[in-house]
């Protein structure tokens, strides 16, 4: 086996963000909005500053849900001998960054901190493959693209795992390391 850097974004890949974004935010507003309402990256015109206050309050995401199968493939992967790093953005606020660092900690012990990077500019990072759910990220990024596939990146080119199907992505990976 081929030993390849697997890079790995947090929100909507590992975690459901926008679930639990929605949830609160239809508590908080009485709205009815789902996920798949979600036709740009942009949360800003989805959910407003509302929205954002929601997400940018302590506790949210430390208090995230893993997608099925997520930590368990994480750490199949690990203990196969895969570089997992996990790679997110902390919105350029430490409580947020904390609270995710607190994520990791919890649902990913046996992740080395050094394998956990918190940064905007995710185009700095190298790696074999990239999963993730940005148009932006996944645009730019030169090496094998595979896509969480959401309403928001339809057009993004790449392996595209469907319905958060992790047992899927850790086939694909196996694949393209024999």
């Amino acid at each position: 086996m081929i030993i390849i850097k697997l890079l790995i974004d947090m929100d909507e890949v590992i975690c459901d963000f926008l679930g639990e974004l929605c949830r609160r935010y239809n508590q908080l507003t009485g709205a009815e909005i789902y996920p798949e309402q979600l036709k740009q990256y942009d949360l800003t015109s989805f959910v407003g500053e509302i929205g954002k206050s929601i997400f940018l309050r302590p506790d949210f995401f430390s208090e995230l849900k893993a997608f099925p199968h997520a930590v368990e493939t994480l750490k199949k992967l690990y203990i196969e001998g895969y570089h997992l790093i996990v790679a997110t953005d902390a919105k350029g606020d430490s409580h947020v960054a904390a609270d995710k660092k607190n994520w990791i900690k919890r649902h990913l012990p046996f992740l080395p901190s050094t394998n956990f990077i918190i940064s905007s500019e995710k185009h700095l990072l190298d790696g074999d493959l990239f999963f993730d759910d940005s148009p932006d990220v996944l645009n730019w990024f030169s090496g094998i693209k595979v896509v969480m596939d959401r309403p928001y990146n339809k057009e993004v080119k790449g392996y595209r795992i469907f319905n958060n199907d992790w047992l899927q992505f850790y086939s694909l990976v196996k694949s393209l390391t024999k």
